[in-house]
C-alpha cells in the first residue's frame, strides 16, 4: 500500500511571511529585468511578449519577460484546466502580481487583467488599467498585491492546445481607420503613399500616431523617437503587420524623480505597451480611451 505525506498546513503567519517572500522575488525579479531592458535584446522580447499577450498589464508583461522572454499564452491553472490542460511535471510556474481579492484593496483578481502594480512598492502603488496612459483617469489604488503563479503553454499537458486565434485584420479597412485618426490630429503630417498597398499604408500610419502619441522632452536624446517607433512596431505586430525597427530608448541607470526612484526604462515601457495596444484598436475599431 502507497502511503502519501501531506504537507504541513501554514498558520496565518506562515502564509502571510510567504506571501511576502514571493512579492519580494517578483519585484527583485522585475528591478533586475529594469535593469537591462534598454538593451536591445531584451527589449525586443519585452514588445513580442506584449504582443502575444494584450492583456496582460505593463509590469507584468515585464516579469513574464524576465522569466520567459518566449511566452506565447499565459494563463493561470484554473483557466487552463477549463481549456483541458494542466501544468506539465516538473514544471515551475511563472509569477505575475495580482490584486488581492477582499479588504481594503478590494478588486478583481487579474488572471486576464491589465492590472499592474508599481513594483517598487507592491504593496500601495498605483495601478494602470488597461488602455490608460500615465496621469489619465484610471489609476486607482490598490493596497495589496500577491505573486500569484501562471504558467505558459509550453509548460503545460493535457487536451490538445488550441492557441487563441489571431486577429483578423483588413490592411484596407485599418489604413482608413488610421488615416481617420491622424486627421483627426488637426495637423499636417506626411501622409502614405497612395499608391502603396494597404497594408504598407497602414504600417506608415502607425508611425505618424506613435509620433503623436509620445512626445515630450527627451531625457536622453531620441527617447521618445525610439519610443513611438517600438509603439508602432507593437501594434503592427498585433495587427499582423510587418513591424519595423523598435530601437530601445537608452534610458538605463536613469531614475525618475520621484518618492519611489521608479526606472525611467520602466515608465518608457509602460508608455509604449499602452501607446501600442491604443493604436492597435484604433486600427481595428476598438477605440480606447
Amino acid at each position: 500500500m502507497t502511503t502519501t505525506t501531506r504537507r504541513p498546513r501554514m498558520s496565518d503567519e506562515e502564509r502571510r511571511a510567504y506571501a511576502a517572500q514571493q512579492r519580494a522575488a517578483l519585484t527583485a525579479t522585475v528591478d533586475a529585468a529594469c535593469a537591462v531592458l534598454h538593451t536591445d535584446p531584451v527589449w525586443g522580447a519585452l514588445l513580442t511578449v506584449a504582443a502575444h499577450l494584450p492583456d496582460r498589464g505593463p509590469v507584468n508583461v515585464i516579469a513574464i519577460t524576465a522569466q520567459m522572454p518566449t511566452a506565447t499564452d499565459v494563463r493561470g491553472k484554473a483557466a487552463w484546466r477549463d481549456a483541458g490542460r494542466h501544468p506539465a511535471k516538473g514544471t515551475t510556474s511563472l509569477r505575475i502580481f495580482q490584486p488581492m481579492k477582499g479588504g481594503a484593496g478590494r478588486a478583481a483578481a487579474d488572471t486576464q487583467s491589465g492590472a499592474t502594480p508599481d513594483t517598487t512598492a507592491a504593496d500601495t502603488a498605483p495601478a494602470t488599467e488597461q488602455g490608460t496612459t500615465g496621469g489619465e483617469p484610471g489609476r486607482r489604488k490598490i493596497r495589496t498585491y500577491k505573486a500569484a503563479p501562471v504558467y505558459d503553454a509550453s509548460q503545460t499537458a493535457g487536451a490538445e492546445y488550441q492557441a487563441p486565434p489571431a486577429p483578423a485584420v483588413d490592411p484596407a479597412r485599418a489604413a482608413t481607420r488610421l488615416r481617420a485618426a491622424a486627421d483627426a490630429l488637426a495637423a499636417e503630417y506626411p501622409g502614405p503613399d497612395p499608391e502603396a498597398a494597404p497594408a504598407d499604408q497602414a504600417r506608415a500610419l502607425l508611425d505618424v500616431l506613435a509620433a503623436a502619441l509620445l512626445t515630450g522632452p527627451d531625457v536622453v536624446p531620441g527617447q521618445h523617437a525610439a519610443e513611438a517607433a517600438s509603439a508602432a512596431h507593437l501594434a503592427a505586430r498585433m495587427l499582423g503587420l510587418d513591424p519595423g525597427p523598435a530601437p530601445a530608448p537608452q534610458l538605463g541607470g536613469i531614475t525618475c524623480g520621484d518618492e519611489r526612484m521608479t526606472p525611467a526604462i520602466k515608465d518608457a515601457a509602460e508608455r509604449v505597451i499602452l501607446a501600442g495596444r491604443r493604436l492597435a484598436a484604433q486600427a481595428t475599431g476598438h477605440t480606447t480611451t
